[in-house]
């Protein structure tokens, strides 16, 4: 395999594997409250729209998280927990792109739309679907979320926070290879990434 094409989604397989050592604790908490909507994300969403494009190269497929809190979030506020939680950051440690908190924050309250390999494509105000790249590598791919808000049992305020993502890569036999071993281990570090901003939210403003 080329050493460039290796770039996002072979240092993506490595990074999740190294961080899964650090977080299983965490994952059997993730595990009781993290829903995986096997279906994909509702037909309505930016995501799902994005996937349905032949030139997007997401052949349709897109997964999405669901996980209840209690209160109203804005999506600014759970875009910035995102990026800004315990677990993330350890991501941003191999990111191409050196990050700031102070920039995830203008990232996810719209004052820019670039944060690290991510590009804001379309906002709404319950949405936010970004775009990745990395130069010389042949993957890109879609991070979306969502706030969904409603009533709990008791009548009071709960947010469904929604995290879902694409990923489109070449038709090369050591690109399938690479994802068949990612893409698992992409599927468990995602519930985990929304267990983590769900933790986080309190601690943003």
């Amino acid at each position: 395999m080329p050493a460039k094409a290796m770039s996002a989604v072979g240092r993506f397989a490595a990074a999740t594997a190294a961080t899964g050592v650090t977080v299983l604790s965490y994952a059997a908490y993730s595990a009781r409250h993290v829903r995986l909507v096997k279906t994909g994300p509702a037909k309505d969403t930016l995501l799902a729209q994005a996937v349905e494009v032949p030139e997007s190269g997401f052949k349709g497929k897109g997964d999405c998280f669901r996980l209840d809190v209690p209160g109203h979030v804005p999506i600014e506020r759970f875009v910035h927990a995102f990026f800004t939680s315990w677990l993330f950051k350890l991501e941003r440690l191999v990111l191409p792109v050196a990050t700031t908190d102070s920039l995830a924050k203008d990232f996810a309250y719209s004052r820019v739309n670039e944060f690290a390999i991510w590009t804001a494509k379309e906002r709404t105000d319950s949405e936010l679907l970004a775009t990745w790249a990395e130069e010389h590598s042949p993957a890109t791919g879609a991070t979306w979320m969502r706030v969904v808000h409603g009533k709990d049992d008791d009548g009071k305020p709960k947010t469904c926070l929604e995290f879902g993502s694409a990923i489109a890569t070449g038709d090369m036999p050591y690109q399938k290879a690479v994802m068949a071993v990612a893409m698992p281990l992409h599927l468990a570090y995602s519930g985990l990434l929304l267990g983590a901003a769900a933790g986080n939210i309190d601690r943003t403003e």
